[in-house]
């Protein structure tokens, strides 16, 4: 890649990069070259080229986080320029308010599934505080099960000072 973009034939790496960023869930799956192809190439920083990749994982979210290179791409894509983390992270938001309880709390208590979970709440929590509320209210039900492994207590630290603020804002309220 970096042959054409030195030769200034930029036409060509950017006809490269569209080819990765479509065929991106095939590439994430192979563990061999094309993940890190994938990782490679969100570390450029290519809105394009990083935005065919949210696109092409969607509804691969979940599914991915629970692997080990598979989650690591989930977890670059939030950590990109705030454009491409938001388009990303909505996303993300979506598969997680979809999942049923079980696959929510095996992910919570995955060793890799709860590092891409702590992120999108961080990031949520960072850039749009109505989707770190919707992760907190699909999530507050199984707080009890999370809080008995040492991974579901990460998840249980992030979300609990959500819930003593909005406690505390209804009893100010009922105050006034």
């Amino acid at each position: 890649m970096y042959v054409f973009k030195k030769r200034g034939n930029l036409k060509v790496y950017d006809k490269i990069l569209r080819q990765i960023g479509l065929h991106a869930l095939y590439l994430t799956k192979d563990i061999d070259m094309g993940n890190t192809v994938i990782q490679h190439v969100l570390n450029l920083f290519n809105y394009e080229c990083t935005t065919l990749i949210a696109i092409g994982l969607h509804y691969h979210y979940i599914e991915l986080s629970f692997l080990k290179h598979g989650s690591q791409v989930v977890e670059k894509l939030l950590g990109g320029d705030n454009k491409t983390v938001l388009f990303s992270l909505l996303f993300i938001v979506i598969e997680i308010l979809k999942c049923d309880k079980d696959t929510l709390v095996r992910l919570a208590k995955d060793e890799y599934g709860n590092g891409v979970l702590r992120k999108t709440l961080e990031i949520a929590k960072l850039h749009r505080n109505d989707l770190f509320g919707d992760l907190v209210e699909k999530l507050k039900p199984f707080l009890d099960r999370l809080r008995g492994s040492s991974l579901g207590n990460n998840i249980a630290a992030i979300i609990d000072p959500a819930i003593e603020t909005v406690k505390d804002q209804i009893v100010s309220e009922g105050n006034a």
